[in-house]
């Protein structure tokens, strides 16, 4: 097992295979933990970042750790950061925050393996941007048509989803209780500009009919679709304008601004306080 590692500050790319497109990964974890990834620029590869194995996975009954990826941006990858499998406790999260990912098959993927033990839990997503994806969260039925576990605890929180070409949510798995909250909680999201908003088995859903099926996003601030007002999206400026309407969206349940509540309100997408570098830096 590897343990205390920080990847900070790369420009990974050219990694892609014909097989297995996943494992082209820029940056992969397999049997690690307490790991920071951030302020990495990952492109033109099967995937951004692909979390595979928890550190614990062949059972030596050593903790596992925490995982944190933060300030990514990653763009023109097949998957943006696949979530695999996890430790999944309280202590022990799989946090993604305040990352971009924009031209991907899907900007972010949970991804179920074997519905055993290690199927991602406590994967807490929050307030990251997703742009001109084809999908913006896919939830694969992984194999033998797994799905999330009960009291999974994974979060979809305060992010911003934007040009989803075919839709925003998709199910792969025919079960829809993988939609139920204690499995997977979306709330106080923006979405805008999609052909359909979700897929589960075979049924297509709206905002609003997701909504009422399924409980979610229904929690105020309640998620909305509505142009978020980037200040230059063609320029790879995520910033929201003076005006946007998602300014007071967010609630910050990792407290991302570090004041001591996790029921505060926040703007939503990758920029709190507008000063945090997403990507690689000057440092």
């Amino acid at each position: 097992d590897s343990r205390n590692i920080i990847v900070r500050n790369n420009r990974i790319h050219g990694y892609r295979t014909g097989t297995n497109e996943a494992n082209a990964a820029g940056i992969s974890v397999y049997a690690s933990g307490d790991i920071i990834l951030e302020n990495n620029e990952l492109f033109d590869a099967g995937s951004g970042i692909f979390l595979k194995q928890p550190a614990d996975i062949y059972g030596t009954g050593t903790s596992v750790g925490y995982i944190i990826v933060r300030y990514n941006y990653i763009h023109d990858v097949s998957h943006g950061i696949a979530v695999h499998r996890t430790e999944g406790t309280e202590a022990h999260q799989t946090d993604i925050y305040q990352n971009i990912v924009r031209n991907a098959a899907s900007c972010y993927t949970i991804w179920p393996f074997d519905n055993g033990a290690w199927n991602p839990k406590y994967a807490r997503f929050q307030n990251n941007v997703g742009e001109n994806c084809q999908i913006g969260l896919l939830i694969r039925a992984g194999d033998s048509n797994a799905g999330i576990l009960p009291n999974a605890n994974n979060i979809f929180w305060n992010n911003i989803i934007t040009n989803s070409q075919s839709r925003v949510i998709n199910n792969e798995g025919p079960d829809t209780s993988v939609n139920d909250p204690n499995r997977f909680d979306s709330e106080h999201n923006i979405f805008f500009n999609f052909p359909s908003f979700s897929l589960s088995g075979t049924t297509t859903r709206t905002l609003a009919q997701w909504k009422s099926s399924f409980n979610q996003d229904n929690t105020a601030p309640t998620s909305i679709s509505t142009d978020p007002l980037f200040v230059n999206p063609s320029g790879n400026d995520y910033h929201l304008q003076a005006g946007s309407p998602v300014l007071s969206m967010g609630v910050d349940f990792l407290d991302l601004d570090n004041d001591g509540s996790t029921a505060d309100i926040i703007p939503a997408g990758a920029y709190i306080t507008g000063n945090e570098v997403i990507g690689v830096t000057s440092g």
